[in-house]
């Protein structure tokens, strides 16, 4: 009998904003909006990037295998600190008398602009009914590998690790199942106390 050599990759999406949970992709996720980063051997990778190609419009080999695992991880700390920057930036908005919800119009185009900031600043104005995307303690849960990852690097996270914080406070105060826009919620509530 031949020997059979089985070749590994691991492989993460990214790109959906609903249709997506572990281990299952649904028809809500758009496939022209989806992008896969895998780790793994070259070959490996390319061999399976046909069957990818049904679910994903990108397949992008990031390295060895547990590459696609630890980019996704690196696209999880881009997300949260980003998301935390809109929710500050919509508190200091409407400490100073701007218009918070022209911010997503008046920046479109530029370097601020965003499909976070465009989704999840209204949002943060108008909290959903029912979250309508991530949940803060999906997030934190990602913070805290990401954090278990870059101390194995010896890689720092001063940004990361502050909005881990934020979003431990807002699980804290029962705001875990809240889509990951209400996290503002914690900034108003802590000038609110400030102001006592």
């Amino acid at each position: 009998m031949g020997e059979k050599v089985a070749l590994l990759t691991d492989g993460r999406f990214s790109g959906a904003t609903r249709g997506m949970c572990i281990g299952y992709v649904g028809p809500e996720a758009a496939a022209d909006t989806l992008a896969i980063m895998c780790g793994g051997d070259a070959k490996a990778v390319a061999d399976t990037e046909p069957v990818l190609r049904a679910y994903v419009a990108r397949v992008t080999r990031m390295g060895a295998c547990g590459a696609g695992q630890a980019t996704k991880l690196a696209n999880q700390a881009i997300v949260v600190t980003t998301i935390a920057g809109i929710a500050e930036a919509c508190v200091l908005a409407q400490r100073v008398g701007i218009d918070a919800a022209a911010i997503p119009a008046a920046l479109q185009g530029g370097w601020a602009d965003s499909v976070l900031l465009q989704t999840l600043l209204p949002r943060m104005l108008t909290p959903p009914s029912t979250p309508s995307g991530t949940i803060t303690t999906m997030l934190n849960e990602d913070l805290d590998v990401v954090a278990e990852l870059a101390r194995d690097a010896g890689s720092p996270r001063r940004a990361v690790g502050e909005v881990s914080r934020l979003l431990q406070e807002a699980v804290a105060q029962g705001r875990g199942d809240d889509d990951i826009s209400q996290i503002v919620q914690v900034l108003i509530e802590q000038m609110a106390e400030r102001a006592q």
